[in-house]
């Protein structure tokens, strides 16, 4: 870190060797930016390069008033062929001779780009888990999709046939066409709805309404034509919940996991298998999602492991989807945990920060 100690008035009254070399580095004089400068007046001459520079004098001068104990930010320092970002903390201490502040400089570049990566990583994978959950529910979307263009052939060969028998009731041939018009659109949507899912997500965070993407994972899996698109889904919606801040195509992702683990838990469990899903809010920053299902559940060991990387209770699969969801709600300030039922099956909890709650 570069480091620099400043007296009650601004005036740096030490620095450490990192503190130099970066000036020196970066076109400076040390002289300028070393013991005996005003840091303010530094602060305010580079105010009229970037308004960063005036926040942290801004910050500096809240510190040196008492107004505050300490201040914080993270801040762009780009050249023209490269990018950089950088972190201070400005902390304010009582000495003997009276209010010093250390403002300390860090270098994130490696962390930033550390990061950026990691969450390229972490969207190519949700889409691969994507496309591989899309085609275990091929067959059924085939199906499903079937239905309304099996239902739109037969109500135009119907209409075509009462045309050709020379009878013209408008009413009659009406009806059809709106018929015909219902399912198309019946169709679209769940064509739609697979676009949405499939699409490469961008991480372009929005505020939205965590119900409707509920609603949309719930219509997305009882598209499917399996048996396991059969078992009933129940909601619970808790009404006027706050926005979310979010990427709606990867937190349906995490609904659609959780959804498709509880229908594979019952696949072959109780007659009266079902699931339930619950929102709500815990607090007003944050809001719930509940999702449980009233299968067997799982043992004492696998419990402790579902969101290990790898781990599967299944007979097939990565045994990746759990630890992607996990690392989807944490990355959008979240957290995903999951609790036996008090008479049997398991249930899946998430939170995420409402608008109101994210921090900057």
């Amino acid at each position: 870190a570069h480091i620099a100690i400043l007296d009650a008035s601004g005036l740096i009254v030490a620095v450490n060797r990192a503190w130099v070399r970066f000036a020196e580095e970066n076109g400076g004089v040390a002289g300028k930016v070393g013991p005996g400068a005003d840091y303010l007046a530094v602060c305010r001459r580079a105010a009229g390069v970037t308004q960063e520079a005036g926040q942290v004098e801004r910050g500096i001068r809240e510190v040196l008033a008492g107004a505050r104990d300490s201040f914080y930010m993270q801040y762009p320092c780009h050249s023209p062929t490269e990018q950089h970002w950088f972190q201070v903390r400005v902390t304010r201490c009582e000495t003997s001779d009276g209010v010093r502040i250390v403002v300390a400089h860090e270098n994130l570049t490696e962390q930033k780009h550390a990061e950026a990566e990691a969450r390229r990583y972490q969207a190519e994978m949700a889409h691969l888990l994507r496309l591989g959950m899309m085609n275990e529910m091929a067959a059924g979307l085939a199906h499903e999709l079937n239905q309304p263009l099996a239902a739109i052939a037969n109500f135009a060969s119907g209409s075509l046939r009462y045309i050709k028998s020379g009878k013209t009731d408008p009413e009659m041939l009406e009806q059809a066409l709106r018929d015909i018009a219902r399912q198309a659109e019946r169709a679209g949507e769940i064509v739609r709805s697979i676009r949405r899912f499939v699409r490469t997500s961008e991480g372009h965070r929005q505020a939205g309404e965590i119900n409707r993407v509920i609603e949309e994972a719930v219509e997305l899996h009882g598209s499917d034509g399996s048996e396991l698109g059969k078992i009933p889904v129940h909601l619970e919606l808790g009404p006027g919940l706050p926005a979310v801040l979010m990427d709606e195509v990867q937190v349906q992702q995490v609904l659609m996991n959780l959804i498709r683990n509880a229908s594979e838990a019952m696949a072959s469990g109780p007659v009266d298998a079902s699931i339930t899903i619950r929102s709500g809010r815990t607090d007003p920053e944050m809001v719930l999602v509940e999702v449980s299902d009233n299968g067997p559940g799982v043992s004492d060991e696998a419990i402790g492991r579902l969101f290990d990387p790898f781990f599967t209770t299944k007979d097939t699969g990565l045994g990746l989807g759990l630890s992607l969801s996990r690392s989807i709600i944490d990355a959008h300030g979240g957290e995903l945990l999951v609790r036996r039922n008090a008479d049997r099956g398991m249930t899946f909890v998430f939170t995420l920060p409402s608008i109101h709650g994210v921090k900057e």
